[in-house]
């Protein structure tokens, strides 16, 4: 079987600039809106997650803060620990996120059960990316304590 290629659509300078023009309309009509942002990446749905108040905002704090628990609690946490930490919960956003959209869009899955393929292959991607992160968070070791100059130089010959 052959893969059918599609070549790709190269911007022409006319288009460009009707592009531009269309964007300045839209800012002009909507100047409480500086950016076009939307989806999970959006600063709505981000301050969602953020206030542990709403659902979104405490189920994703019991996910990290039982990631937490499970490396021993906050003060045996490592530095490396914390930064992979931040880039999960923000991968959680997007997976929880995708997630949900798809559980109120029933009608998103086709007769054979698979989403539309540019959701599927940023949920997959986003997902395999959270599930490397989880291997590396929990093979990351933290010495029981840091060794100071001089015990590294006893070490030495």
């Amino acid at each position: 079987m052959t893969k059918k290629t599609r070549r790709k659509h190269i911007q022409t300078p006319a288009e460009a600039a009707a592009g531009k023009r269309n964007l300045q309309k839209w800012l002009a009509a909507h100047p409480e809106r500086g950016r076009i942002s939307h989806g999970a990446y959006s600063t709505q749905i981000a301050l969602k997650y953020m206030d542990r108040r709403t659902r979104e905002g405490k189920q994703l704090k019991q996910v990290v803060s039982g990631l937490v628990a499970d490396l021993g609690g906050e003060s045996n946490i490592s530095t490396a620990q914390r930064l992979l930490l931040d880039s999960i919960r923000a991968k959680l956003v997007v997976v929880m996120q995708i997630s949900k959209w798809v559980a109120a869009q029933p009608l998103v899955i086709d007769s054979s059960g698979n989403l539309p393929s540019c959701l599927a292959q940023v949920f997959t991607r986003y997902s395999d990316s959270l599930r490397r992160d989880l291997e590396v968070l929990f093979s990351v070791k933290r010495s029981s304590k840091p060794v100071t100059l001089d015990e590294y130089l006893k070490t030495k010959p």
